[in-house]
């Protein structure tokens, strides 16, 4: 696999960027199912070689959510390639901490096995085990029923962190480039130059990758019931929790945004989700509930459990988050997300993410500065010479969101 260093700066040789160009090139001219690469590649890729002589994989996902959502795109090119090829019988394991929000991924590949954790997994001795290893911190393959030198053998493990995807670029004409930039979309490319086939017609125009669950209907009327939504009107859900504080809107920030869309638009509904964190809880609840009661809009809130995440994010119009990972599960179930963003580059999105992006965030994506977020006076911090009254993510303006909300509910 030819590596990127950082998600900022391939790292390729000359020899290494004309071949890359020459199988991108190929693969924009292929159809779908083709195998367009010369006869060598098919004989000496690792990955071709390992897949088809496995009889059991697993993939072992991210422990942050954010991660582990964006990673998903593996599983839907592994499948699509076992479909094209017609290669049947493999025994898939999906292993992630957050296994509730992609139980619906078996409507995609019903023999998926899905476990929480990687000591949940009890090989069988007779298997040929492969591993795709997208986890950073996972290391102990003796767990799997491999041994440690199996590691560094491409037919027994693909390890991988989110930054080694390249991002692929082809020159279409002149002038113009044709990019492959955030994370699902590279996988996708990457995938595909992996394996010497074209699994996608367009990867621009793959929207969802974590489909509805078989009884989404029957699911959807329970939460309807549950948090007593009206099931005509257009549905806006709010997600305020964040593992970093500077992410996160004050209770204040969020009043007045939800001020702005319930005047403009009297026909939307709000849901916004209780933060699992006590103290924001009582905050927000209250400040929810007096909205509720004194200005009679349509909004509710309620605590939700992963199991029923899949299907509030489905019936769900438009969802805003922080930057955080509950905002990517949106985007990758094809609901539209706005996304309060502080540093982050396209890179961290997903096909329906729409970034509202900090007044000094566009400069940190410039000079590629990581953000510290405790107001130490850093010099990579936003607010390095500014008061410490400063909030983060809070800076940016409710009005900024409400019209790229309203718009994209429109």
């Amino acid at each position: 696999m030819l590596e990127s260093k950082t998600i900022f700066e391939k790292v390729l040789h000359d020899k290494e960027k004309v071949v890359r160009l020459q199988y991108n090139r190929l693969l924009e001219s292929a159809k779908v199912g083709d195998k367009p690469f010369n006869e060598k590649f098919y004989e000496t890729a690792p990955l071709l070689h390992a897949i088809n002589q496995a009889t059991s994989i697993v993939v072992v996902l991210g422990d942050h959510l954010g991660d582990s959502t964006l990673e998903l795109p593996v599983i839907t090119s592994l499948t699509k390639y076992l479909e094209f090829n017609f290669i049947g019988g493999k025994k898939i394991t999906v292993i992630s901490s957050h296994r509730d929000l992609f139980d619906s991924l078996r409507t995609i590949y019903p023999e998926l096995d899905l476990l929480d954790k990687v000591e949940s997994f009890h090989p069988n001795p007779k298997d040929k085990l492969f591993c795709f290893n997208l986890n950073r911190k996972f290391h102990d393959y003796n767990i799997l029923g491999m041994k440690v030198i199996d590691e560094q053998n491409p037919i027994k493990v693909f390890n991988h962190d989110c930054q080694d995807w390249i991002k692929e670029e082809i020159p279409i004409q002149p002038g113009k480039i044709k990019k492959y930039d955030m994370l699902p979309m590279r996988i996708m490319r990457n995938m595909e130059i992996l394996f010497g086939q074209k699994l996608y017609e367009d990867i621009y125009s793959i929207r969802e990758f974590i489909p509805k669950e078989n009884n989404f209907d029957d699911q959807k009327e329970a939460l309807i019931k549950k948090f007593n939504l009206n099931r005509n009107k257009p549905l806006i859900t709010i997600s305020p929790g964040s593992s970093a504080q500077g992410k996160e809107y004050t209770p204040e920030r969020w009043e007045s945004l939800i001020n702005i869309i319930c005047e403009r638009r009297s026909e939307i509904q709000i849901f916004f989700i209780d933060d699992t964190n006590e103290e924001k809880r009582v905050l927000n609840g209250d400040m929810i509930d007096r909205l509720k009661r004194e200005k009679s809009y349509d909004v509710h809130r309620g605590s939700v459990a992963l199991s029923e995440m899949n299907t509030l994010m489905h019936m769900t119009n438009v969802s805003v988050t922080p930057d955080t990972g509950l905002g990517h599960y949106s985007s990758m179930c094809g609901t539209p997300n706005v996304m309060f963003s502080l540093s982050n580059s396209i890179f961290w999105s997903g096909p329906n993410t729409f970034r509202i992006t900090h007044p000094y965030g566009r400069e940190m994506i410039r000079n590629h500065a990581l953000v510290d977020l405790s107001f130490k006076g850093s010099e990579k911090s936003f607010y390095y010479g500014e008061s410490e009254s400063k909030r983060g993510a809070s800076d940016i303006s409710p009005e900024r969101v409400a019209v790229r909300v309203l718009e994209i509910i429109k």
